[in-house]
């Protein structure tokens, strides 16, 4: 199945608005950023609460390191993970729904490859049925050894995550993650942050000056002969299908973009979102700085492990 731009918030209509927050200017008198069309070019408040890529790293790299000497005790050698040299590329804000001109003549809305394929999806491909077993705890014997409870998977979390209060639940947006006490915690943080900006995304979308610039973009794309109310319909238009975009798709993603730079989308999306992300921050300010807390503490064994593994 093809991966496209479409995240989460695509599946939420804009219907009517509320009332424009006050921290933030009118959408027709918000700066233009300087790299209209690159989401990765702007930062919202939320972003400081984000594990560091340098903290991720070392979180794979303790979590590959742990899970290999779990599955060695269970007796089982084969296909081990290997040590994360460094991580995939990422899109960060994935909600601004932007990318390159050159992007949209060559591909349309269909992601680049750059994100399609990671090293460690390649693994997990090639993992066999008993090796999952070990690693999710399906399994409960091995050649006559129990398998831990939540496989090594778990082992490694719960030797990451000690002297650390993992949430029961992360909600936000009307989403919720359950059962997060197994979870790696070289993904929960940046996990936990997502679930909580969706609060600030959603309300992004019924802010007066967001719609009030999608509709100046929806007019945009209808003078250039294209019929959406809203970014996400084109992108998600079910014509596009299949890896090899259609000319059609190219012709309506470049107009998307000029569009968007046209209207100042990832201004105007940005600062308002920005404004909402710094209410959330005050609403649930105790939760991030516990998800500050649990970050040190994860650092903290993650470094004794791969210390003591070197030692």
């Amino acid at each position: 199945m093809r991966k496209r731009f479409v995240v989460l918030l695509s599946l939420v209509a804009v219907t009517g608005c509320s009332s424009s927050d006050p921290t933030t200017r009118s959408g027709s008198d918000v700066p233009r950023p300087r790299h209209p069309l690159d989401a990765s070019s702007v930062s919202t408040p939320l972003d400081s609460y984000q594990p560091s890529s340098g903290l991720t790293l070392t979180l794979h790299r303790a979590e590959v390191l742990l899970t290999n000497q779990c599955l060695k005790r269970l007796g089982y050698s084969d296909h081990p993970m290997s040590t994360p040299e460094g991580l995939p590329d990422e899109r960060r804000h994935s909600e601004f729904l932007v990318f390159s001109l050159a992007q949209a003549k060559t591909i349309g809305y269909n992601l680049p490859k750059r994100y399609a394929k990671t090293s460690e999806s390649s693994w997990d491909d090639k993992a066999s049925k008993v090796q999952r077993g070990l690693l999710d705890g399906t399994l409960r014997t091995y050649k006559g050894v129990a398998v831990p409870q939540g496989g090594c998977v778990g082992v490694a979390a719960d030797d990451l995550t000690k002297n650390s209060r993992v949430p029961k639940r992360i909600e936000g947006g009307g989403v919720e993650l359950k059962q997060l006490q197994k979870t790696s915690p070289t993904s929960l943080g940046d996990a936990q942050v997502g679930v909580i900006r969706l609060d600030a995304i959603f309300a992004t979308k019924k802010d007066a000056r967001y719609v009030e610039m999608i509709r100046s973009w929806s007019s945009c794309m209808s003078k250039k002969g294209f019929d959406y109310k809203t970014p996400e319909k084109a992108m998600d238009d079910n014509r596009w299908n299949g890896d090899t975009p259609s000319g059609s798709e190219k012709r309506t993603a470049v107009a998307d973009m000029t569009c968007k730079k046209e209207v100042n989308y990832l201004g105007v999306a940005s600062r308002v979102q920005s404004a909402y992300e710094e209410k959330v921050i005050s609403a649930r300010k105790w939760e991030l700085a516990e998800l500050r807390r649990n970050l040190k503490a994860w650092k903290t064994n993650a470094d004794a492990a791969l210390k003591g593994s070197s030692g």
